[in-house]
């Protein structure tokens, strides 16, 4: 439980050391004294965000330290984080004006993440807006985990749920790679068939058919320059025979040295010249083409020249040896649903896994609810609600969240006659106050709570209501330690301890003061709750009468 308080420069704070016994502690004050700044004080020793805001002299630090007795059973988280145990714990926060905040357990330092684990197992703090909770759907789940005892469980469910998304995440960037890369494979099999299908084989081909394609252009000059080759041994000119002539005489007067080499060069020319025409008469014979061969010529050269634009290559070796590795790289290609196969099975696994696991979260949250609601009902009469009746119903879902696949509505019959509808629809704001004490009343049996703090959990109450309210809390507090903020005397009156918050002004600055009344003290505190500033001896009177 919470046995000391300490706070050191926080909000309107300039310095408070509260001691707390076990039982019901009441805490009341003026609208706006500052009674709720004790509790966002221990917000900060349970783990909460540190704002510099907070400071209240923002060229100083600012220090929250709160004692706890402890129990045994705490021991093992004091393990876990390796934090040295004792059932006397300190536990300390310092804000520094830098904006940077330091936690420390026992004098070990730590983090909020410790804190706020801790936290859970030393107090329950019920904010003014808290009965709101009552309408989301997770807080009614989370209360009948805790009282199933269903954190174990919950933690394998969880795990196999992260587990889930983390396989469908991987399922599904297996499946668009799997269409992606079958994309990417038809696609590189589109271009390896365009460029089988144009027999690509002889990287010299485009010079061979270039050229080919010139002597189509120049067919007519070739054809005149062969025939006037040709025409060379015709009269007049007969231009072999002349050279021959010209041959022989040189050979009858080569006893003189420079016509032996005259007659050679002859021989020479002779024999060039019958080459020539040799070749002027093949080329001749081959002159002829039909324009099916000139078509069928440009049609492949313009082929090859697209593919090579088309693939970004200058030479057709390159796009040949493009092509080779192109068949070998979708040789290589496995798109198989092998993969695909092995990951939904073992998404299937999973599932099923996770539907026993939330089956199993589903029953026991079933078998709690009807705990909850016997014991809220048997409570309710209590707070002057004698006809109310609490009902839990729980559904199954078919998809998987990360609290399993329950979903829980709480319906009431509120009044004799009235039929059973949502809760959130039917219950006023005194009501849904009721109820959310009843309902941390039945937790508070079942759960190991050493300390549990109401911040106005009182509102919209009054008259014999908040009489019997305070008797329900006092009920509570009797097996329990109990903080109370109230602006009810009722309520007040039913402390074992009594703390009033007071403004006061000092010089030009504002504080707040918090301090333990004494038996005189606390009558005057009760009979103004009753009459305000003006006591009245009727409002002492009723005071006494509520104290006793």
């Amino acid at each position: 439980m919470l046995t000391r308080l300490f706070v050191k420069n926080f909000a309107l704070i300039k310095e408070l050391n509260l001691e707390f016994k076990d039982g019901l502690t009441v805490i009341t004050g003026e609208t706006g004294a500052g009674k709720s700044i004790m509790l966002n004080a221990l917000g900060l020793i349970l783990g909460n965000r540190a704002d510099t805001d907070a400071i209240g002299n923002p060229e100083q630090g600012c220090i929250v330290e709160a004692s706890f007795a402890l129990s045994d059973k705490l021991k093992g988280i004091f393990d876990e984080h390796d934090l040295i145990f004792d059932r006397e714990c300190i536990i300390r926060r310092e804000l520094l004006p830098n904006g940077k905040s330091r936690a420390f357990v026992n004098d070990s330092l730590s983090t909020n993440k410790v804190l706020k684990e801790l936290g859970e197992h030393l107090i329950d703090i019920h904010g003014q807006r808290d009965n709101q909770l009552l309408f989301k759907p997770e807080y009614r789940i989370q209360i009948l985990d805790a009282l199933a005892k269903n954190d174990e469980l919950l933690k394998l469910y969880q795990a196999q749920y992260r587990l889930l998304k983390q396989k469908e995440v991987q399922l599904k960037a297996l499946e668009q790679n799997q269409h992606q890369g079958k994309q990417e494979q038809a696609f590189k099999q589109f271009q390896l068939d365009e460029l089988t299908k144009a027999q690509l084989s002889d990287a010299d081909e485009i010079a061979l058919l270039e050229e080919k394609q010139e002597r189509f252009d120049k067919n007519e000059d070739i054809k005149q320059l062969c025939e006037y080759v040709l025409s060379l041994n015709e009269d007049p000119l007969n231009f072999q025979g002349q050279i021959a002539a010209v041959r022989r005489k040189s050979e009858a007067l080569q006893s003189i040295s420079s016509f032996e080499q005259m007659a050679k060069t002859a021989l020479e020319i002779e024999e060039q010249f019958k080459d020539m025409q040799a070749q002027a008469s093949d080329i001749l014979e081959s002159a002829d083409f039909d324009a099916e061969e000139k078509l069928l010529n440009e049609q492949r050269l313009d082929l090859l020249n697209q593919l090579l634009s088309k693939y970004g290559y200058a030479e057709l070796k390159d796009l040949i040896a493009f092509q080779t590795a192109l068949d070998q790289e979708l040789q290589d290609l496995d798109f198989s649903d092998e993969k695909l196969d092995l990951l939904t099975k073992e998404i299937a696994s999973v599932k099923a896994d996770l539907s026993k696991k939330a089956s199993e979260l589903h029953e026991r949250r079933q078998a709690a609810a009807k705990i909850l609601e016997k014991e809220i009902s048997n409570t309710l009469p209590q707070l002057n609600m004698e006809s109310a009746k609490v009902g839990f119903h729980l559904n199954m879902l078919e998809d998987f969240n990360k609290l399993g696949c329950s979903d829980v509505l709480l319906h009431a019959r509120l009044n004799k006659g009235s039929k059973d509808s949502d809760i959130l629809k039917i219950a006023s704001g005194g009501e849904l106050s009721r109820l959310m004490l009843a309902l941390k009343s039945a937790m508070c049996k079942h759960l190991d709570l050493p300390t549990v703090i109401f911040d106005e959990i009182d509102t919209g109450l009054g008259g014999e209501t908040a009489s019997k309210m305070g008797q329900v809390l006092a009920g509570m507090a009797a097996n329990m330690q109990l903080l109370s903020i109230t602006h009810l005397a009722q309520i007040a009156a039913k402390g074992s301890q009594h703390y009033k918050v007071i403004k006061q002004e000092d010089g030009d600055k504002t504080y707040s003061r918090i301090s333990v009344l004494s038996a005189d003290e606390r009558l005057q505190e009760v009979a103004r709750m009753i009459s305000g500033e003006r006591i009245s001896p009727e409002a002492l009177a009723n005071a006494q009468v509520l104290l006793n």
